[in-house]
């Protein structure tokens, strides 16, 4: 009687098979932890630059208000001499209001008496300047120029203009 070896295939996967398998989830896994990582990093991003703009609204906002209920803006009321990083308001209620530009700080103070509150305004990232414009061919307007300097790339400067007295003039 003859034996005859036969070989009887068992149902399963080969050790090279499941290298396979698995080298392509590694790559699938690192992808996938890529594209997340980054989507992070774009949100954050995109976060950082909405934060900016809102607070640049609200300066300009401040500012815009300010200038359009003045009825004047002196060159000095007190210590505070106007020029590029200072700016004096006169309200009709004869409350002084003062941005100064100081320390990399943009500073907004009201003074009625001897009552003086002070107040600091977002002004942006390290590298921004603040400057206050006041052109002598229109003594009515007054400009709020903040320019950013940034390591790579021209300066980007906006500016924020208002007419003494709003729309009453």
């Amino acid at each position: 009687m003859t034996h005859h070896l036969t070989r009887r295939h068992r149902g399963g996967f080969t050790l090279i098979e499941m290298l396979v398998v698995m080298g392509a989830l590694s790559v699938c896994l690192f992808l996938g932890t890529t594209l997340i990582v980054t989507t992070f990093k774009a949100d954050r991003v995109g976060l950082v630059a909405t934060n900016r703009v809102g607070e640049r609204l609200e300066l300009a906002r401040q500012f815009r208000d300010d200038v359009s209920r003045a009825e004047a803006a002196p060159d000095q009321i007190g210590d505070a001499k106007a020029g590029p990083t200072c700016l004096i308001l006169r309200l009709p209620d004869k409350t002084a209001v003062v941005y100064r530009w100081a320390d990399d700080k943009l500073e907004r103070t009201t003074r009625l008496d001897d009552q003086e509150t002070k107040q600091l305004l977002p002004s942006g990232t390290a590298g921004t300047q603040v400057a206050f414009v006041r052109p002598k061919d229109a003594p009515g307007v007054v400009t709020l120029r903040v320019t950013v300097t940034k390591e790579r790339g021209p300066a980007v400067a906006s500016d924020v203009t208002a007419a003494l007295g709003g729309n009453l003039r």
